[in-house]
């Protein structure tokens, strides 16, 4: 699907919005790792709500809403099952739906060692995006083949590659 800006904005302005500290180191890395003419019609931000040692309310809500106003469609990305990232999440999808605008969500599940709590707030907060009718690509978590690799940092990166790629495809469609 090809998206249409609206008539009086001439230039579509998209939005990838990392929210949480996973998602925000994650737009961090996307501006150095993606081919900078995928990324020239899109603004790239990460929302961490950790910043001053709070909790998932912690975060500059003015300034996430100024970025949402400013674009025509947004992409969130969150590593999915953090408290931060939820409410950040619902707090995005309410103000996307305020302005009318579509809505896509790359979200990774937990790994296994991360607990059932973790993988059961990431379920339900896939729900609730379906609900509000967010496009969702969920990345397994446990996209690795070999269940002794215990190099967290291979893991991640494969994590990493992956929603590299969902990005990728979401600056064409």
């Amino acid at each position: 699907m090809k998206f249409v800006a609206d008539s009086h904005d001439p230039i579509p302005r998209s939005l990838i919005l990392g929210l949480g500290t996973a998602g925000k180191d994650f737009c961090a890395r996307l501006k150095l790792k993606a081919p900078i003419n995928q990324l020239e019609k899109f603004n790239i931000d990460g929302i961490d709500s950790y910043a001053n040692g709070y909790d998932s309310t912690d975060f500059d809500k003015t300034y996430v809403i100024k970025r949402i106003d400013e674009a025509s469609r947004v992409l969130i990305v969150l590593f999915g099952g953090g408290e931060s990232a939820s409410e950040i999440a619902k707090f995005v999808v309410f103000h996307v739906h305020r302005r009318k605008l579509f809505l896509d969500v790359i979200l990774s599940t937990p790994m296994m060692w991360e607990g059932k709590k973790r993988a059961r707030k990431a379920a339900e907060l896939v729900e609730y995006l379906r609900g509000a009718g967010a496009r969702i690509n969920v990345i397994d978590g446990e996209i690795h083949n070999d269940p002794e690799q215990t190099d967290y940092k291979i893991l991640f990166d494969q994590i990493d590659k992956k929603m590299l790629e969902a990005v990728s495809l979401y600056c064409v469609t």
